[in-house]
């Protein structure tokens, strides 16, 4: 999803839910698991995505930084195999 202007704003929780949410069911972890990983309190997460709370948007950049790098690593460490 590209962000072109304010109107593309209105859905973007729901749309870092679903993208949280296929990253969990892609790897096959659990979200606490998956929020111990990307270096975010896993109630915090847990919250986020059930819609009983917020995170703010550096926390939104840092999951996908640290889930983007924990990928690296794993494929890394796969390729060494």
């Amino acid at each position: 999803m590209k962000i072109k202007d304010v109107h593309d704003l209105e859905n973007i929780t729901s749309e870092i839910i679903k993208v949280i949410e296929k990253h969990i069911e892609n790897t096959h972890d659990t979200p606490s698991g998956v929020a111990k990983k990307i270096g975010i309190h896993p109630l915090q997460l847990l919250g986020f995505l059930r819609g009983e709370r917020g995170i703010h948007i550096t926390t939104v950049e840092r999951i996908g930084k640290n889930i983007k790098n924990y990928e690296k690593n794993l494929k890394k460490l796969e390729q060494e195999k």
